[in-house]
């Protein structure tokens, strides 16, 4: 998971679909607090974070040993 190398590419369309991901969770969770007031918010997204906060790590790892950096 943190050994080989990533494109820049690679790295960037990842952010990318991730950012766009988050948004519509944001979105959605605003829909339903609107809808439904007493409802907690922000769960979706929280759950979204902690079940790609490694795999964004590796990516992070992998494009600085591109760049010629230690990760």
């Amino acid at each position: 998971m943190f050994s080989g190398r990533a494109r820049r590419s690679e790295y960037w369309y990842g952010f990318l679909i991730n950012s766009l991901i988050v948004g519509a969770l944001l979105i959605v969770e605003g829909l339903m607090v609107s809808l439904a007031p007493r409802l907690e918010s922000r769960w979706l997204s929280s759950l979204y974070s902690l079940a790609f906060f490694l795999p964004g790590i590796a990516g992070f790892v992998r494009r600085l040993q591109d760049t010629g950096r230690s990760g």
